[in-house]
Parts: structure tokens; C-alpha cells; sequence
């Protein structure tokens, strides 16, 4: 029997324009299973969601850096893993003194942060808009960092600040590319199969299941006795998927909860 559900937050639950369709609302909250999102997002941008859904234990944010539990409307940290300061502060002088036309962004668990209006960025997503915090750059060494965003609209220029931050010698932090547009730095050992051990501690493969639908969720899936992908995944996740439901846009969470956990209980 599934005790517990995973779903992938912004490439499944969510639609193409970033929405909660009021289907997938009413199919969660009349669920019988625990469920816990997973996300890129930090949990302040997961605040709303999640109260939409009357969601109930562990969360993931930050891909794994970051779980909490939100009660009464409060975040309560439960394990977080964060970017040392000394690599913030490190990545924070090289990009300012060397590319200086990169939009840096910093993430805690409440709030983001940006040097000056030029390097302001708004969260493309409607539903968890959240507004950057203009501060000064050395503030930013005060801050316990989750994530840091880098952007340009010149893909060549993001290139080679990829390949220059790789002489940095950073060895706590991974660092890929998250969007044509975008590098995401985080802590090395922020990972999701950390994070889905941790949410589903006690629990034996047989009574996990997951819903996905990108391949970078690959690697949690070795835990997960009962894996969904949706029908327009990546070919290379669909290969291990027990069941394949619906595409991104109808409703493939809804279906997925109904006709592969519900009716199997």
C-alpha cells in the first residue's frame, strides 16, 4: 500500500503557464496519502501551493537543500544544507569584478536578494511571484544562502562564466545550467535522493510513489516503488516509469493520483 507521495512541483503539478488548475486541487485535497512536493523553489515560494493543497508534512525546496513542515502558517525547518559563506563571498567578488553585466540572485529560505535594479529579477512564475530585496554586496555575507541564480540574455557570455567559475575550484558547490538564460549554484550535497530518504525515513520502497516528469529526477527514482512519469517526458525517465499518464497539460497528476494510487488502496 503507497504511504506516501512525491510530486515533482514546477515540471508536473504545475501546468505550462505556471498554474494549479482547480482539477489537481480538488484531486489532492481529497487524497488519503501524505504528499510532498519537490522543488527548485525555495519554501517561501512554495508557501502558497501548499496551502492551496492542505498539504501536511516534509517538504522539499531547493532541490533537496532545504526541508521543512509548514504549520499555522510557519515554515519550520527541518534539515537544510546551505552554500558556505566563504563561497558565497567568493563567487559574489569574482562575477562583480569580472562580469559585471550578470544578474546575480540570492535565495534563503524567506526572501531573495539582488545588488541594483540592473540585476533585478521577478520570478516568471504567477502563482510564487516573489519580489527581489535590493541590498548591498557585502550584506549579502550575513545572509544563509540556499541558491544562487546567475542570468544573462547572452548565452555565450554564461557560457564562459561557467567554464570560468570551473577554476574557482569550488568544491562544495555544483553548479549547472537551469534555463538557457540561467546557471543555478548550489550546495554539492543539496540533492534530491538525500532529501526523498530523509522525507519517507521509515518507510519501505513498496509504499513510496512518485510523480515526475524530467529526467534530472532520475536518480530519487531508485527509492520509489511505485514511479509515474508523464506521457511527454524525456524518453530516458519513462523507461523505468511503472505507469505513464497524461501529458503536461491535462491534468496528468490528477489522473495519475486517481486511476495508479487511489484505486490500488
Amino acid at each position: 500500500m503507497i504511504k506516501k507521495i512525491f510530486l515533482d512541483l514546477d515540471e508536473t503539478l504545475l501546468n505550462s503557464k505556471g498554474e494549479l488548475p482547480l482539477t489537481k486541487i480538488k484531486t489532492i485535497n481529497k487524497c488519503s496519502v501524505p504528499i510532498t512536493l519537490v522543488s527548485a523553489r525555495s519554501p517561501k515560494e512554495m508557501e502558497k501551493i501548499i496551502d492551496i493543497l492542505n498539504l501536511n508534512g516534509p517538504q522539499i525546496a531547493f532541490n533537496g537543500g532545504l526541508i521543512f513542515e509548514r504549520k499555522n502558517s510557519i515554515n519550520h525547518i527541518l534539515f537544510k544544507q546551505e552554500i558556505s559563506k566563504k563561497s558565497v563571498l567568493l563567487i559574489t567578488n569574482f562575477i562583480l569584478n569580472n562580469f559585471p553585466d550578470i544578474s546575480l540572485n540570492y535565495y534563503d529560505d524567506n526572501k531573495c536578494y539582488t545588488f541594483n535594479q540592473k540585476r533585478k529579477v521577478q520570478i516568471s512564475q504567477p502563482i510564487t511571484s516573489i519580489k527581489p530585496r535590493i541590498i548591498k554586496h557585502f550584506e549579502i555575507n550575513q545572509k544563509n544562502i540556499y541558491k544562487i541564480i546567475l542570468k544573462s540574455s547572452n548565452s555565450h557570455l554564461l557560457w564562459r562564466l561557467y567554464r570560468k567559475l570551473a577554476y574557482l575550484c569550488l568544491f562544495d558547490v555544483s553548479i549547472k545550467q537551469s534555463g538557457k538564460m540561467d546557471l543555478e549554484i548550489t550546495p554539492s550535497n543539496a540533492r534530491k535522493d538525500h532529501a526523498f530518504k530523509f522525507a519517507a525515513k521509515g518507510l519501505e520502497k513498496s509504499e513510496i510513489a512518485a510523480c515526475v516528469n524530467s529526467y534530472k529526477n532520475l536518480p530519487m527514482l531508485k527509492y520509489v516503488g511505485l514511479p509515474i512519469v508523464m506521457n511527454d517526458a524525456d524518453s530516458k525517465i519513462k523507461s523505468v516509469a511503472k505507469y505513464i499518464t497524461k501529458s503536461n497539460d491535462e491534468n496528468r497528476v490528477a489522473y495519475g493520483i486517481k486511476h495508479f494510487i487511489e484505486e490500488t488502496r
